[in-house]
């Protein structure tokens, strides 16, 4: 009986290092989608080791090869099983299922919901086929939500609206937005997101629609940098997102005290 082989690709999506065993898993280098707007990146590399981070419920298309021993595609109509850990399970759960082409591939479209750990696998087939039976390696998949700013270009005024919205089911009920501040016009002192360098002034949990908002004062003409951060409760299941940005408080002739804008 032959040996089979998964070869994987993850649009949006990394992948672990191959696990050591009789069947061995080639994963090709990732295809980042594009992002909404403020969600800034799609994969990022997160604790120890490779993994992936995906928006959540975003389409990925998942896909791969099954090849026998010899680095040949196998035959169409192999069946090929997406199996998915759930957040600090240890027993799998079969997320999909389908089969392969002419060519030895499949696909399968993924909309992540919550943290996972994702493995394909492939049984050992009877003759003619004779594929014996592989899985690939571990394919961790942290999931956040969306965040999208919907604050003004441009205000009169020392107060300027801060507005966004957090793509979430329930988002209300699963985190809180925190508003964060530099506490120096000095873009050099404002890189490190740490209470060294920022100060929260301001946390709120969303509308049930997923909306916020928040109103900042400038006393003084300047550039302030802030940071939005969706904090979600459940740390488990979900990692969190924030973006930065900038908002320039000058004096503009004929107005007073000035304009705010990003």
């Amino acid at each position: 009986m032959r040996r089979s082989t998964i070869a994987l690709t993850a649009c949006a999506l990394a992948a672990a290092p191959a696990a050591a065993g009789a069947s061995t898993v080639e994963v090709a280098g990732p295809t980042v989608q594009s992002c909404t707007a403020n969600t800034n990146v799609c994969s990022v590399t997160l604790k120890a080791g490779p993994a992936w981070l995906a928006l959540y419920q975003r389409k990925i298309d998942y896909t791969g090869r099954v090849l026998d021993d010899a680095g040949a595609a196998v035959p169409a109509g192999v069946p090929v099983t997406l199996l998915r850990f759930p957040a600090g399970a240890s027993t799998p759960v079969v997320a999909k299922t389908t089969v392969t082409d002419a060519a030895g591939a499949f696909t399968f479209l993924m909309r992540p919901s919550e943290n996972s750990i994702y493995q394909v696998s492939v049984d050992a087939q009877p003759a003619p086929a004779t594929i014996g039976a592989a899985v690939s390696s571990p394919l961790p998949v942290y999931v956040r939500a969306g965040l999208t700013d919907r604050s003004p270009d441009s205000v009169k005024g020392l107060t300027y609206p801060i507005r966004g919205t957090v793509s979430f089911t329930k988002p209300r009920d699963k985190g809180k937005v925190v508003l964060w501040r530099c506490k120096s016009l000095q873009e050099s002192k404002c890189k490190t997101l740490t209470t060294r360098f920022y100060n929260v002034i301001g946390s709120q949990k969303t509308t049930k629609r997923g909306t916020f908002a928040f109103s900042v004062k400038h006393s003084a003409y300047g550039t302030y940098r802030y940071v939005v951060w969706y904090k979600p409760t459940d740390t488990k299941k979900y990692v969190d997102n924030r973006y930065g940005f900038s908002i320039t408080f000058r004096q503009v002739f004929g107005l007073a005290p000035g304009v705010a804008s990003r």
